[in-house]
């Protein structure tokens, strides 16, 4: 609804807006990242703002600019965007790791059990091929024993 509503908007106007649309409300939706104006639609004018010390060229400051006739709406579906997609996406990751932890709660020491008596296998394992391979192994194992 959200890329919708921005289309209607038409904040954007290139070649194909319904996918810049698209781009401005998933940058601000999934990863967070949005700058207003360019979501508004109007471009950061930069005026010249003064020289440095030793350099000719004057300085290049950015300038906000003035707010257009979509300023309201704009805003209204930027903050409709942050706050609900932001609190879905939250509610989603916090129910799957509940899940996952009640999961690995109840089986959890089945789970520790089972690694133990794996860990215990691979050690005796081990020490059968070193007498398999090696029988003076074997042998000094046998006095030390008696």
């Amino acid at each position: 609804s959200a890329l919708h509503a921005y289309y209607i908007l038409a904040a954007r106007d290139g070649r194909s807006p319904i996918y810049e649309a698209f781009l401005q409300i998933a940058r601000l939706g999934l990863l967070g990242d949005f700058d207003l104006h360019d979501f508004e639609g109007v471009d950061t004018v930069f005026m010249p703002g003064g020289e440095r010390r030793g350099e000719r060229d004057p300085v290049w400051e950015p300038e906000d600019p003035e707010p257009s006739d979509r300023y309201i709406l704009s805003h209204l579906i930027f903050f409709f965007v942050g706050a609900v997609v932001t609190v879905i996406l939250m509610n989603i990751l916090i129910g799957i790791l509940s899940a996952n932890y009640d999961l690995y709660e109840d089986i959890g020491r089945e789970l520790f059990l089972r690694e133990r008596a794996n860990l215990i296998r691979n050690y005796w394992g081990r020490i059968r091929a070193w007498e398999r391979l090696c029988p003076w192994f074997r042998r000094r194992k046998a006095k030390v024993a008696a």
